[in-house]
């Protein structure tokens, strides 16, 4: 843009010092969007750069380093903006103090100023205040603007180049460059390791000049004079504060070469920056597409084979590799009775044809680690990934996994008199938990009386089970009771399940189903004739009437 108008230029700046500051909040809503990360530096690896996990031993090894960026990034981001905080509360302090030690202008200059603001036609008030500081006239504040001018800047120039200079601040304060440079400053001050933050925000000061001397010139018809005013500030200029805008900001030398008309553009022509632009574009465009397709291959849809589904509450994230056949991951019921959720990362080694050959848990809450990793042993991903080393998120996410739960449809089954509560995915979870309780309680030092409770729900439980206790058991009777002769047809047409059959555990989930979405509500009970035969017996469910 080096043939474009100094304010054309200025935009683009702005613009693009605008989207290096919200490209940080939307990375940080897009990785945190979903689950929270994992705390652990091989997980952080894998969050950062997907394709580390994807890489052999040897090879993620490289970028173990990524890992220990977790543990110092953000305490050095805080230091840093720490003490660029400071440097820009200098430098409010700094504007504040020259503000108030300077006395305000006679009245030629004020006079002045008012003909010059009524020539640009900016209807704000504007200060003037005389002080000793070295350099040349200055800008501060937004809401209420004040021009610093410096004493020895009213004894160098003469009127005319006076009132080009101050035509000059008058535009800093019409265009609201002051709030511009403040915004600058903030972001220079949180992304202060951005190295093209810093870049952008300097072409967008010197931009800012070129834009200003080109509505002085205009003013005051003659570049001639304003090029020999900028001249001679320059030989008063000093240390300036950042926050102050003033009319030697910049090259100088280059603002007076434009203003004269000896330099045309700051960089003689090039069509390396282009070439070398193109060059990045189509890497990051080949590097975009390819990390696109990981992607796609990373959704729900990688799975050639889910031999079991996942229960409610577990997310899977696989990282962009390939699997061919898996076992879904079951949310221990302990962990779920005891509201545990979190993140386990298991770290998978491939043998040569994709199947796990040995996995171990790098993270995540101890109660949930044994169903992650027992799961994740049987998978088996893509001969692409062969011999390599993955990494695996799963996500127990305990108020989702209630959620689902408390949407799943739940029956009373009675058995042998006695009456439970059944739901067709909590069953297992309830078994498993029960289970595990005993054992505890039988291994630490527990009233008998507790015992003998444990037991007795676990009975219960078992009795309660659709699953079958005995492989092959055969069901010998199916007695419906209390329906209407049509009501009877009806349900026989959804039983899944006839004499004779040897009851599966899909056709024990189908069977609930059946019977449990049935009109009117049905009890459904089981009973062992002592001779491996099943009955299954089929009641209106009185306590719904």
């Amino acid at each position: 843009m080096k043939n474009r108008p100094a304010n054309a230029r200025y935009l683009a700046s702005s613009a693009a010092l605008a989207v290096l500051a919200i490209l940080p909040v939307m990375t940080t809503w897009v990785l945190y969007r979903g689950s929270a990360p994992t705390r652990d530096a091989a997980g952080f690896v894998a969050t950062v750069w997907p394709a580390a996990a994807a890489l052999p031993r040897t090879a993620g090894a490289q970028f173990a380093w990524l890992g220990g960026l977790q543990a110092w990034a953000l305490p050095l981001w805080f230091a840093g903006v720490f003490v660029f905080s400071l440097r820009l509360a200098w430098g409010c302090r700094q504007v504040s103090v020259l503000r108030r030690t300077g006395e305000p202008a006679a009245g030629a200059v004020l006079a002045m100023a008012a003909r010059l603001r009524g020539r640009l036609r900016l209807q704000r008030a504007v200060g003037i205040v005389i002080t000793q500081q070295t350099g040349g006239p200055s800008v501060v504040g937004w809401l209420r603007p004040v021009i610093l001018l410096p004493a020895a800047t009213l004894l160098g120039l003469s009127e005319q180049q006076l009132a080009a200079v101050l035509t000059h601040e008058f535009a800093h304060i019409r265009r609201h460059d002051y709030l511009v440079n403040l915004a600058q400053n903030l972001v220079e001050t949180l992304l202060f390791y951005h190295p093209v933050v810093w870049w952008t925000s300097a072409r967008i000061r010197h931009e800012r000049e070129l834009c200003c001397d080109d509505v002085a010139v205009r003013s005051c018809g003659d570049a001639i004079r304003y090029a020999r005013a900028l001249t001679v500030l320059e030989k008063l200029r000093g240390s300036g504060v950042s926050l102050a805008m003033g009319s030697t900001g910049g090259s100088l030398l280059f603002r007076v070469r434009r203003l004269m008309g000896l330099q045309q553009s700051e960089t003689a022509p090039s069509r390396l920056p282009v070439i070398a632009a193109l060059l990045l574009g189509v890497a990051c465009l080949g590097l975009n597409m390819n990390w696109a397709r990981a992607q796609e291959q990373g959704e729900p849809g990688i799975v050639g084979v889910l031999t079991s589904p996942d229960s409610p509450g577990v997310q899977i994230d696989i990282g962009g590799a390939t699997v061919v056949e898996r076992t879904g991951v079951e949310y221990p019921g302990y962990a779920w009775e005891r509201k545990i959720g979190g993140i386990v990362v298991v770290e998978a080694t491939l043998d040569a044809q994709g199947s796990v050959s040995d996995a171990r848990i790098l993270s995540g809450p101890a109660e949930l680690r044994k169903n992650a990793l027992q799961s994740v042993l049987e998978w088996h991903f893509a001969p692409a990934a062969a011999g390599s080393i993955r990494q695996v998120s799963i996500n127990f996410q305990w108020e989702q996994a209630q959620k689902n739960r408390g949407q799943q449809e739940t029956k009373l089954l009675t058995f042998n008199g006695q009456t439970v509560a059944f739901s067709v995915a909590r069953e297992n979870q309830t078994l498993k938990f029960l289970e595990e309780e005993l054992e505890k309680a039988r291994q630490n030092p527990a009233e008998p009386a507790q015992i003998a409770e444990i037991e007795k729900k676990l009975a219960i439980a078992q009795e309660a089970s659709l699953l079958p206790r005995e492989p092959g058991i055969i069901v010998s009777r199916i007695e419906i009771a209390g329906l209407t002769d049509l009501q009877q047809k009806q349900l026989a047409e959804r039983m899944p399940v006839r004499i004779g059959d040897s009851l599966t555990q899909e056709q024990s989930f189908a069977l609930a189903k059946a019977v449990g979405t049935f009109d009117p509500p049905l009890t459904l009970g089981f009973s062992n004739d002592g001779n491996h035969q099943l009955v299954i017996r089929i009641s209106p469910d009185k306590s719904n009437q």
